[in-house]
């Protein structure tokens, strides 16, 4: 009871994961990570703040920085 929870969480992640080749793990840490089936998940492509959208403005504002600033 004195180890904190996290801790705890620690030796229990250990615990299960201990002795597993690779492809166990990762099995494993997918459905620990996953959403409860009732949540339900939004598309990545219409959320992320890394979308190709986004990615080519952060980008092409660099790129005219640049310029700015070389000339």
């Amino acid at each position: 009871m004195a180890l904190p929870f996290d801790r705890f969480l620690n030796f229990i992640h250990h615990y299960a994961t201990d002795g597993g080749d690779e492809a166990e793990i990762d099995q494993f840490e997918t459905r620990l990570y996953m959403p409860p089936p009732s949540q339900k998940r939004k598309p990545v492509r219409d959320y992320s703040k890394w979308s190709k959208a986004n990615e080519e403005a952060a980008f092409g504002g660099l790129a005219a920085a640049l310029r700015g600033a070389a000339t």
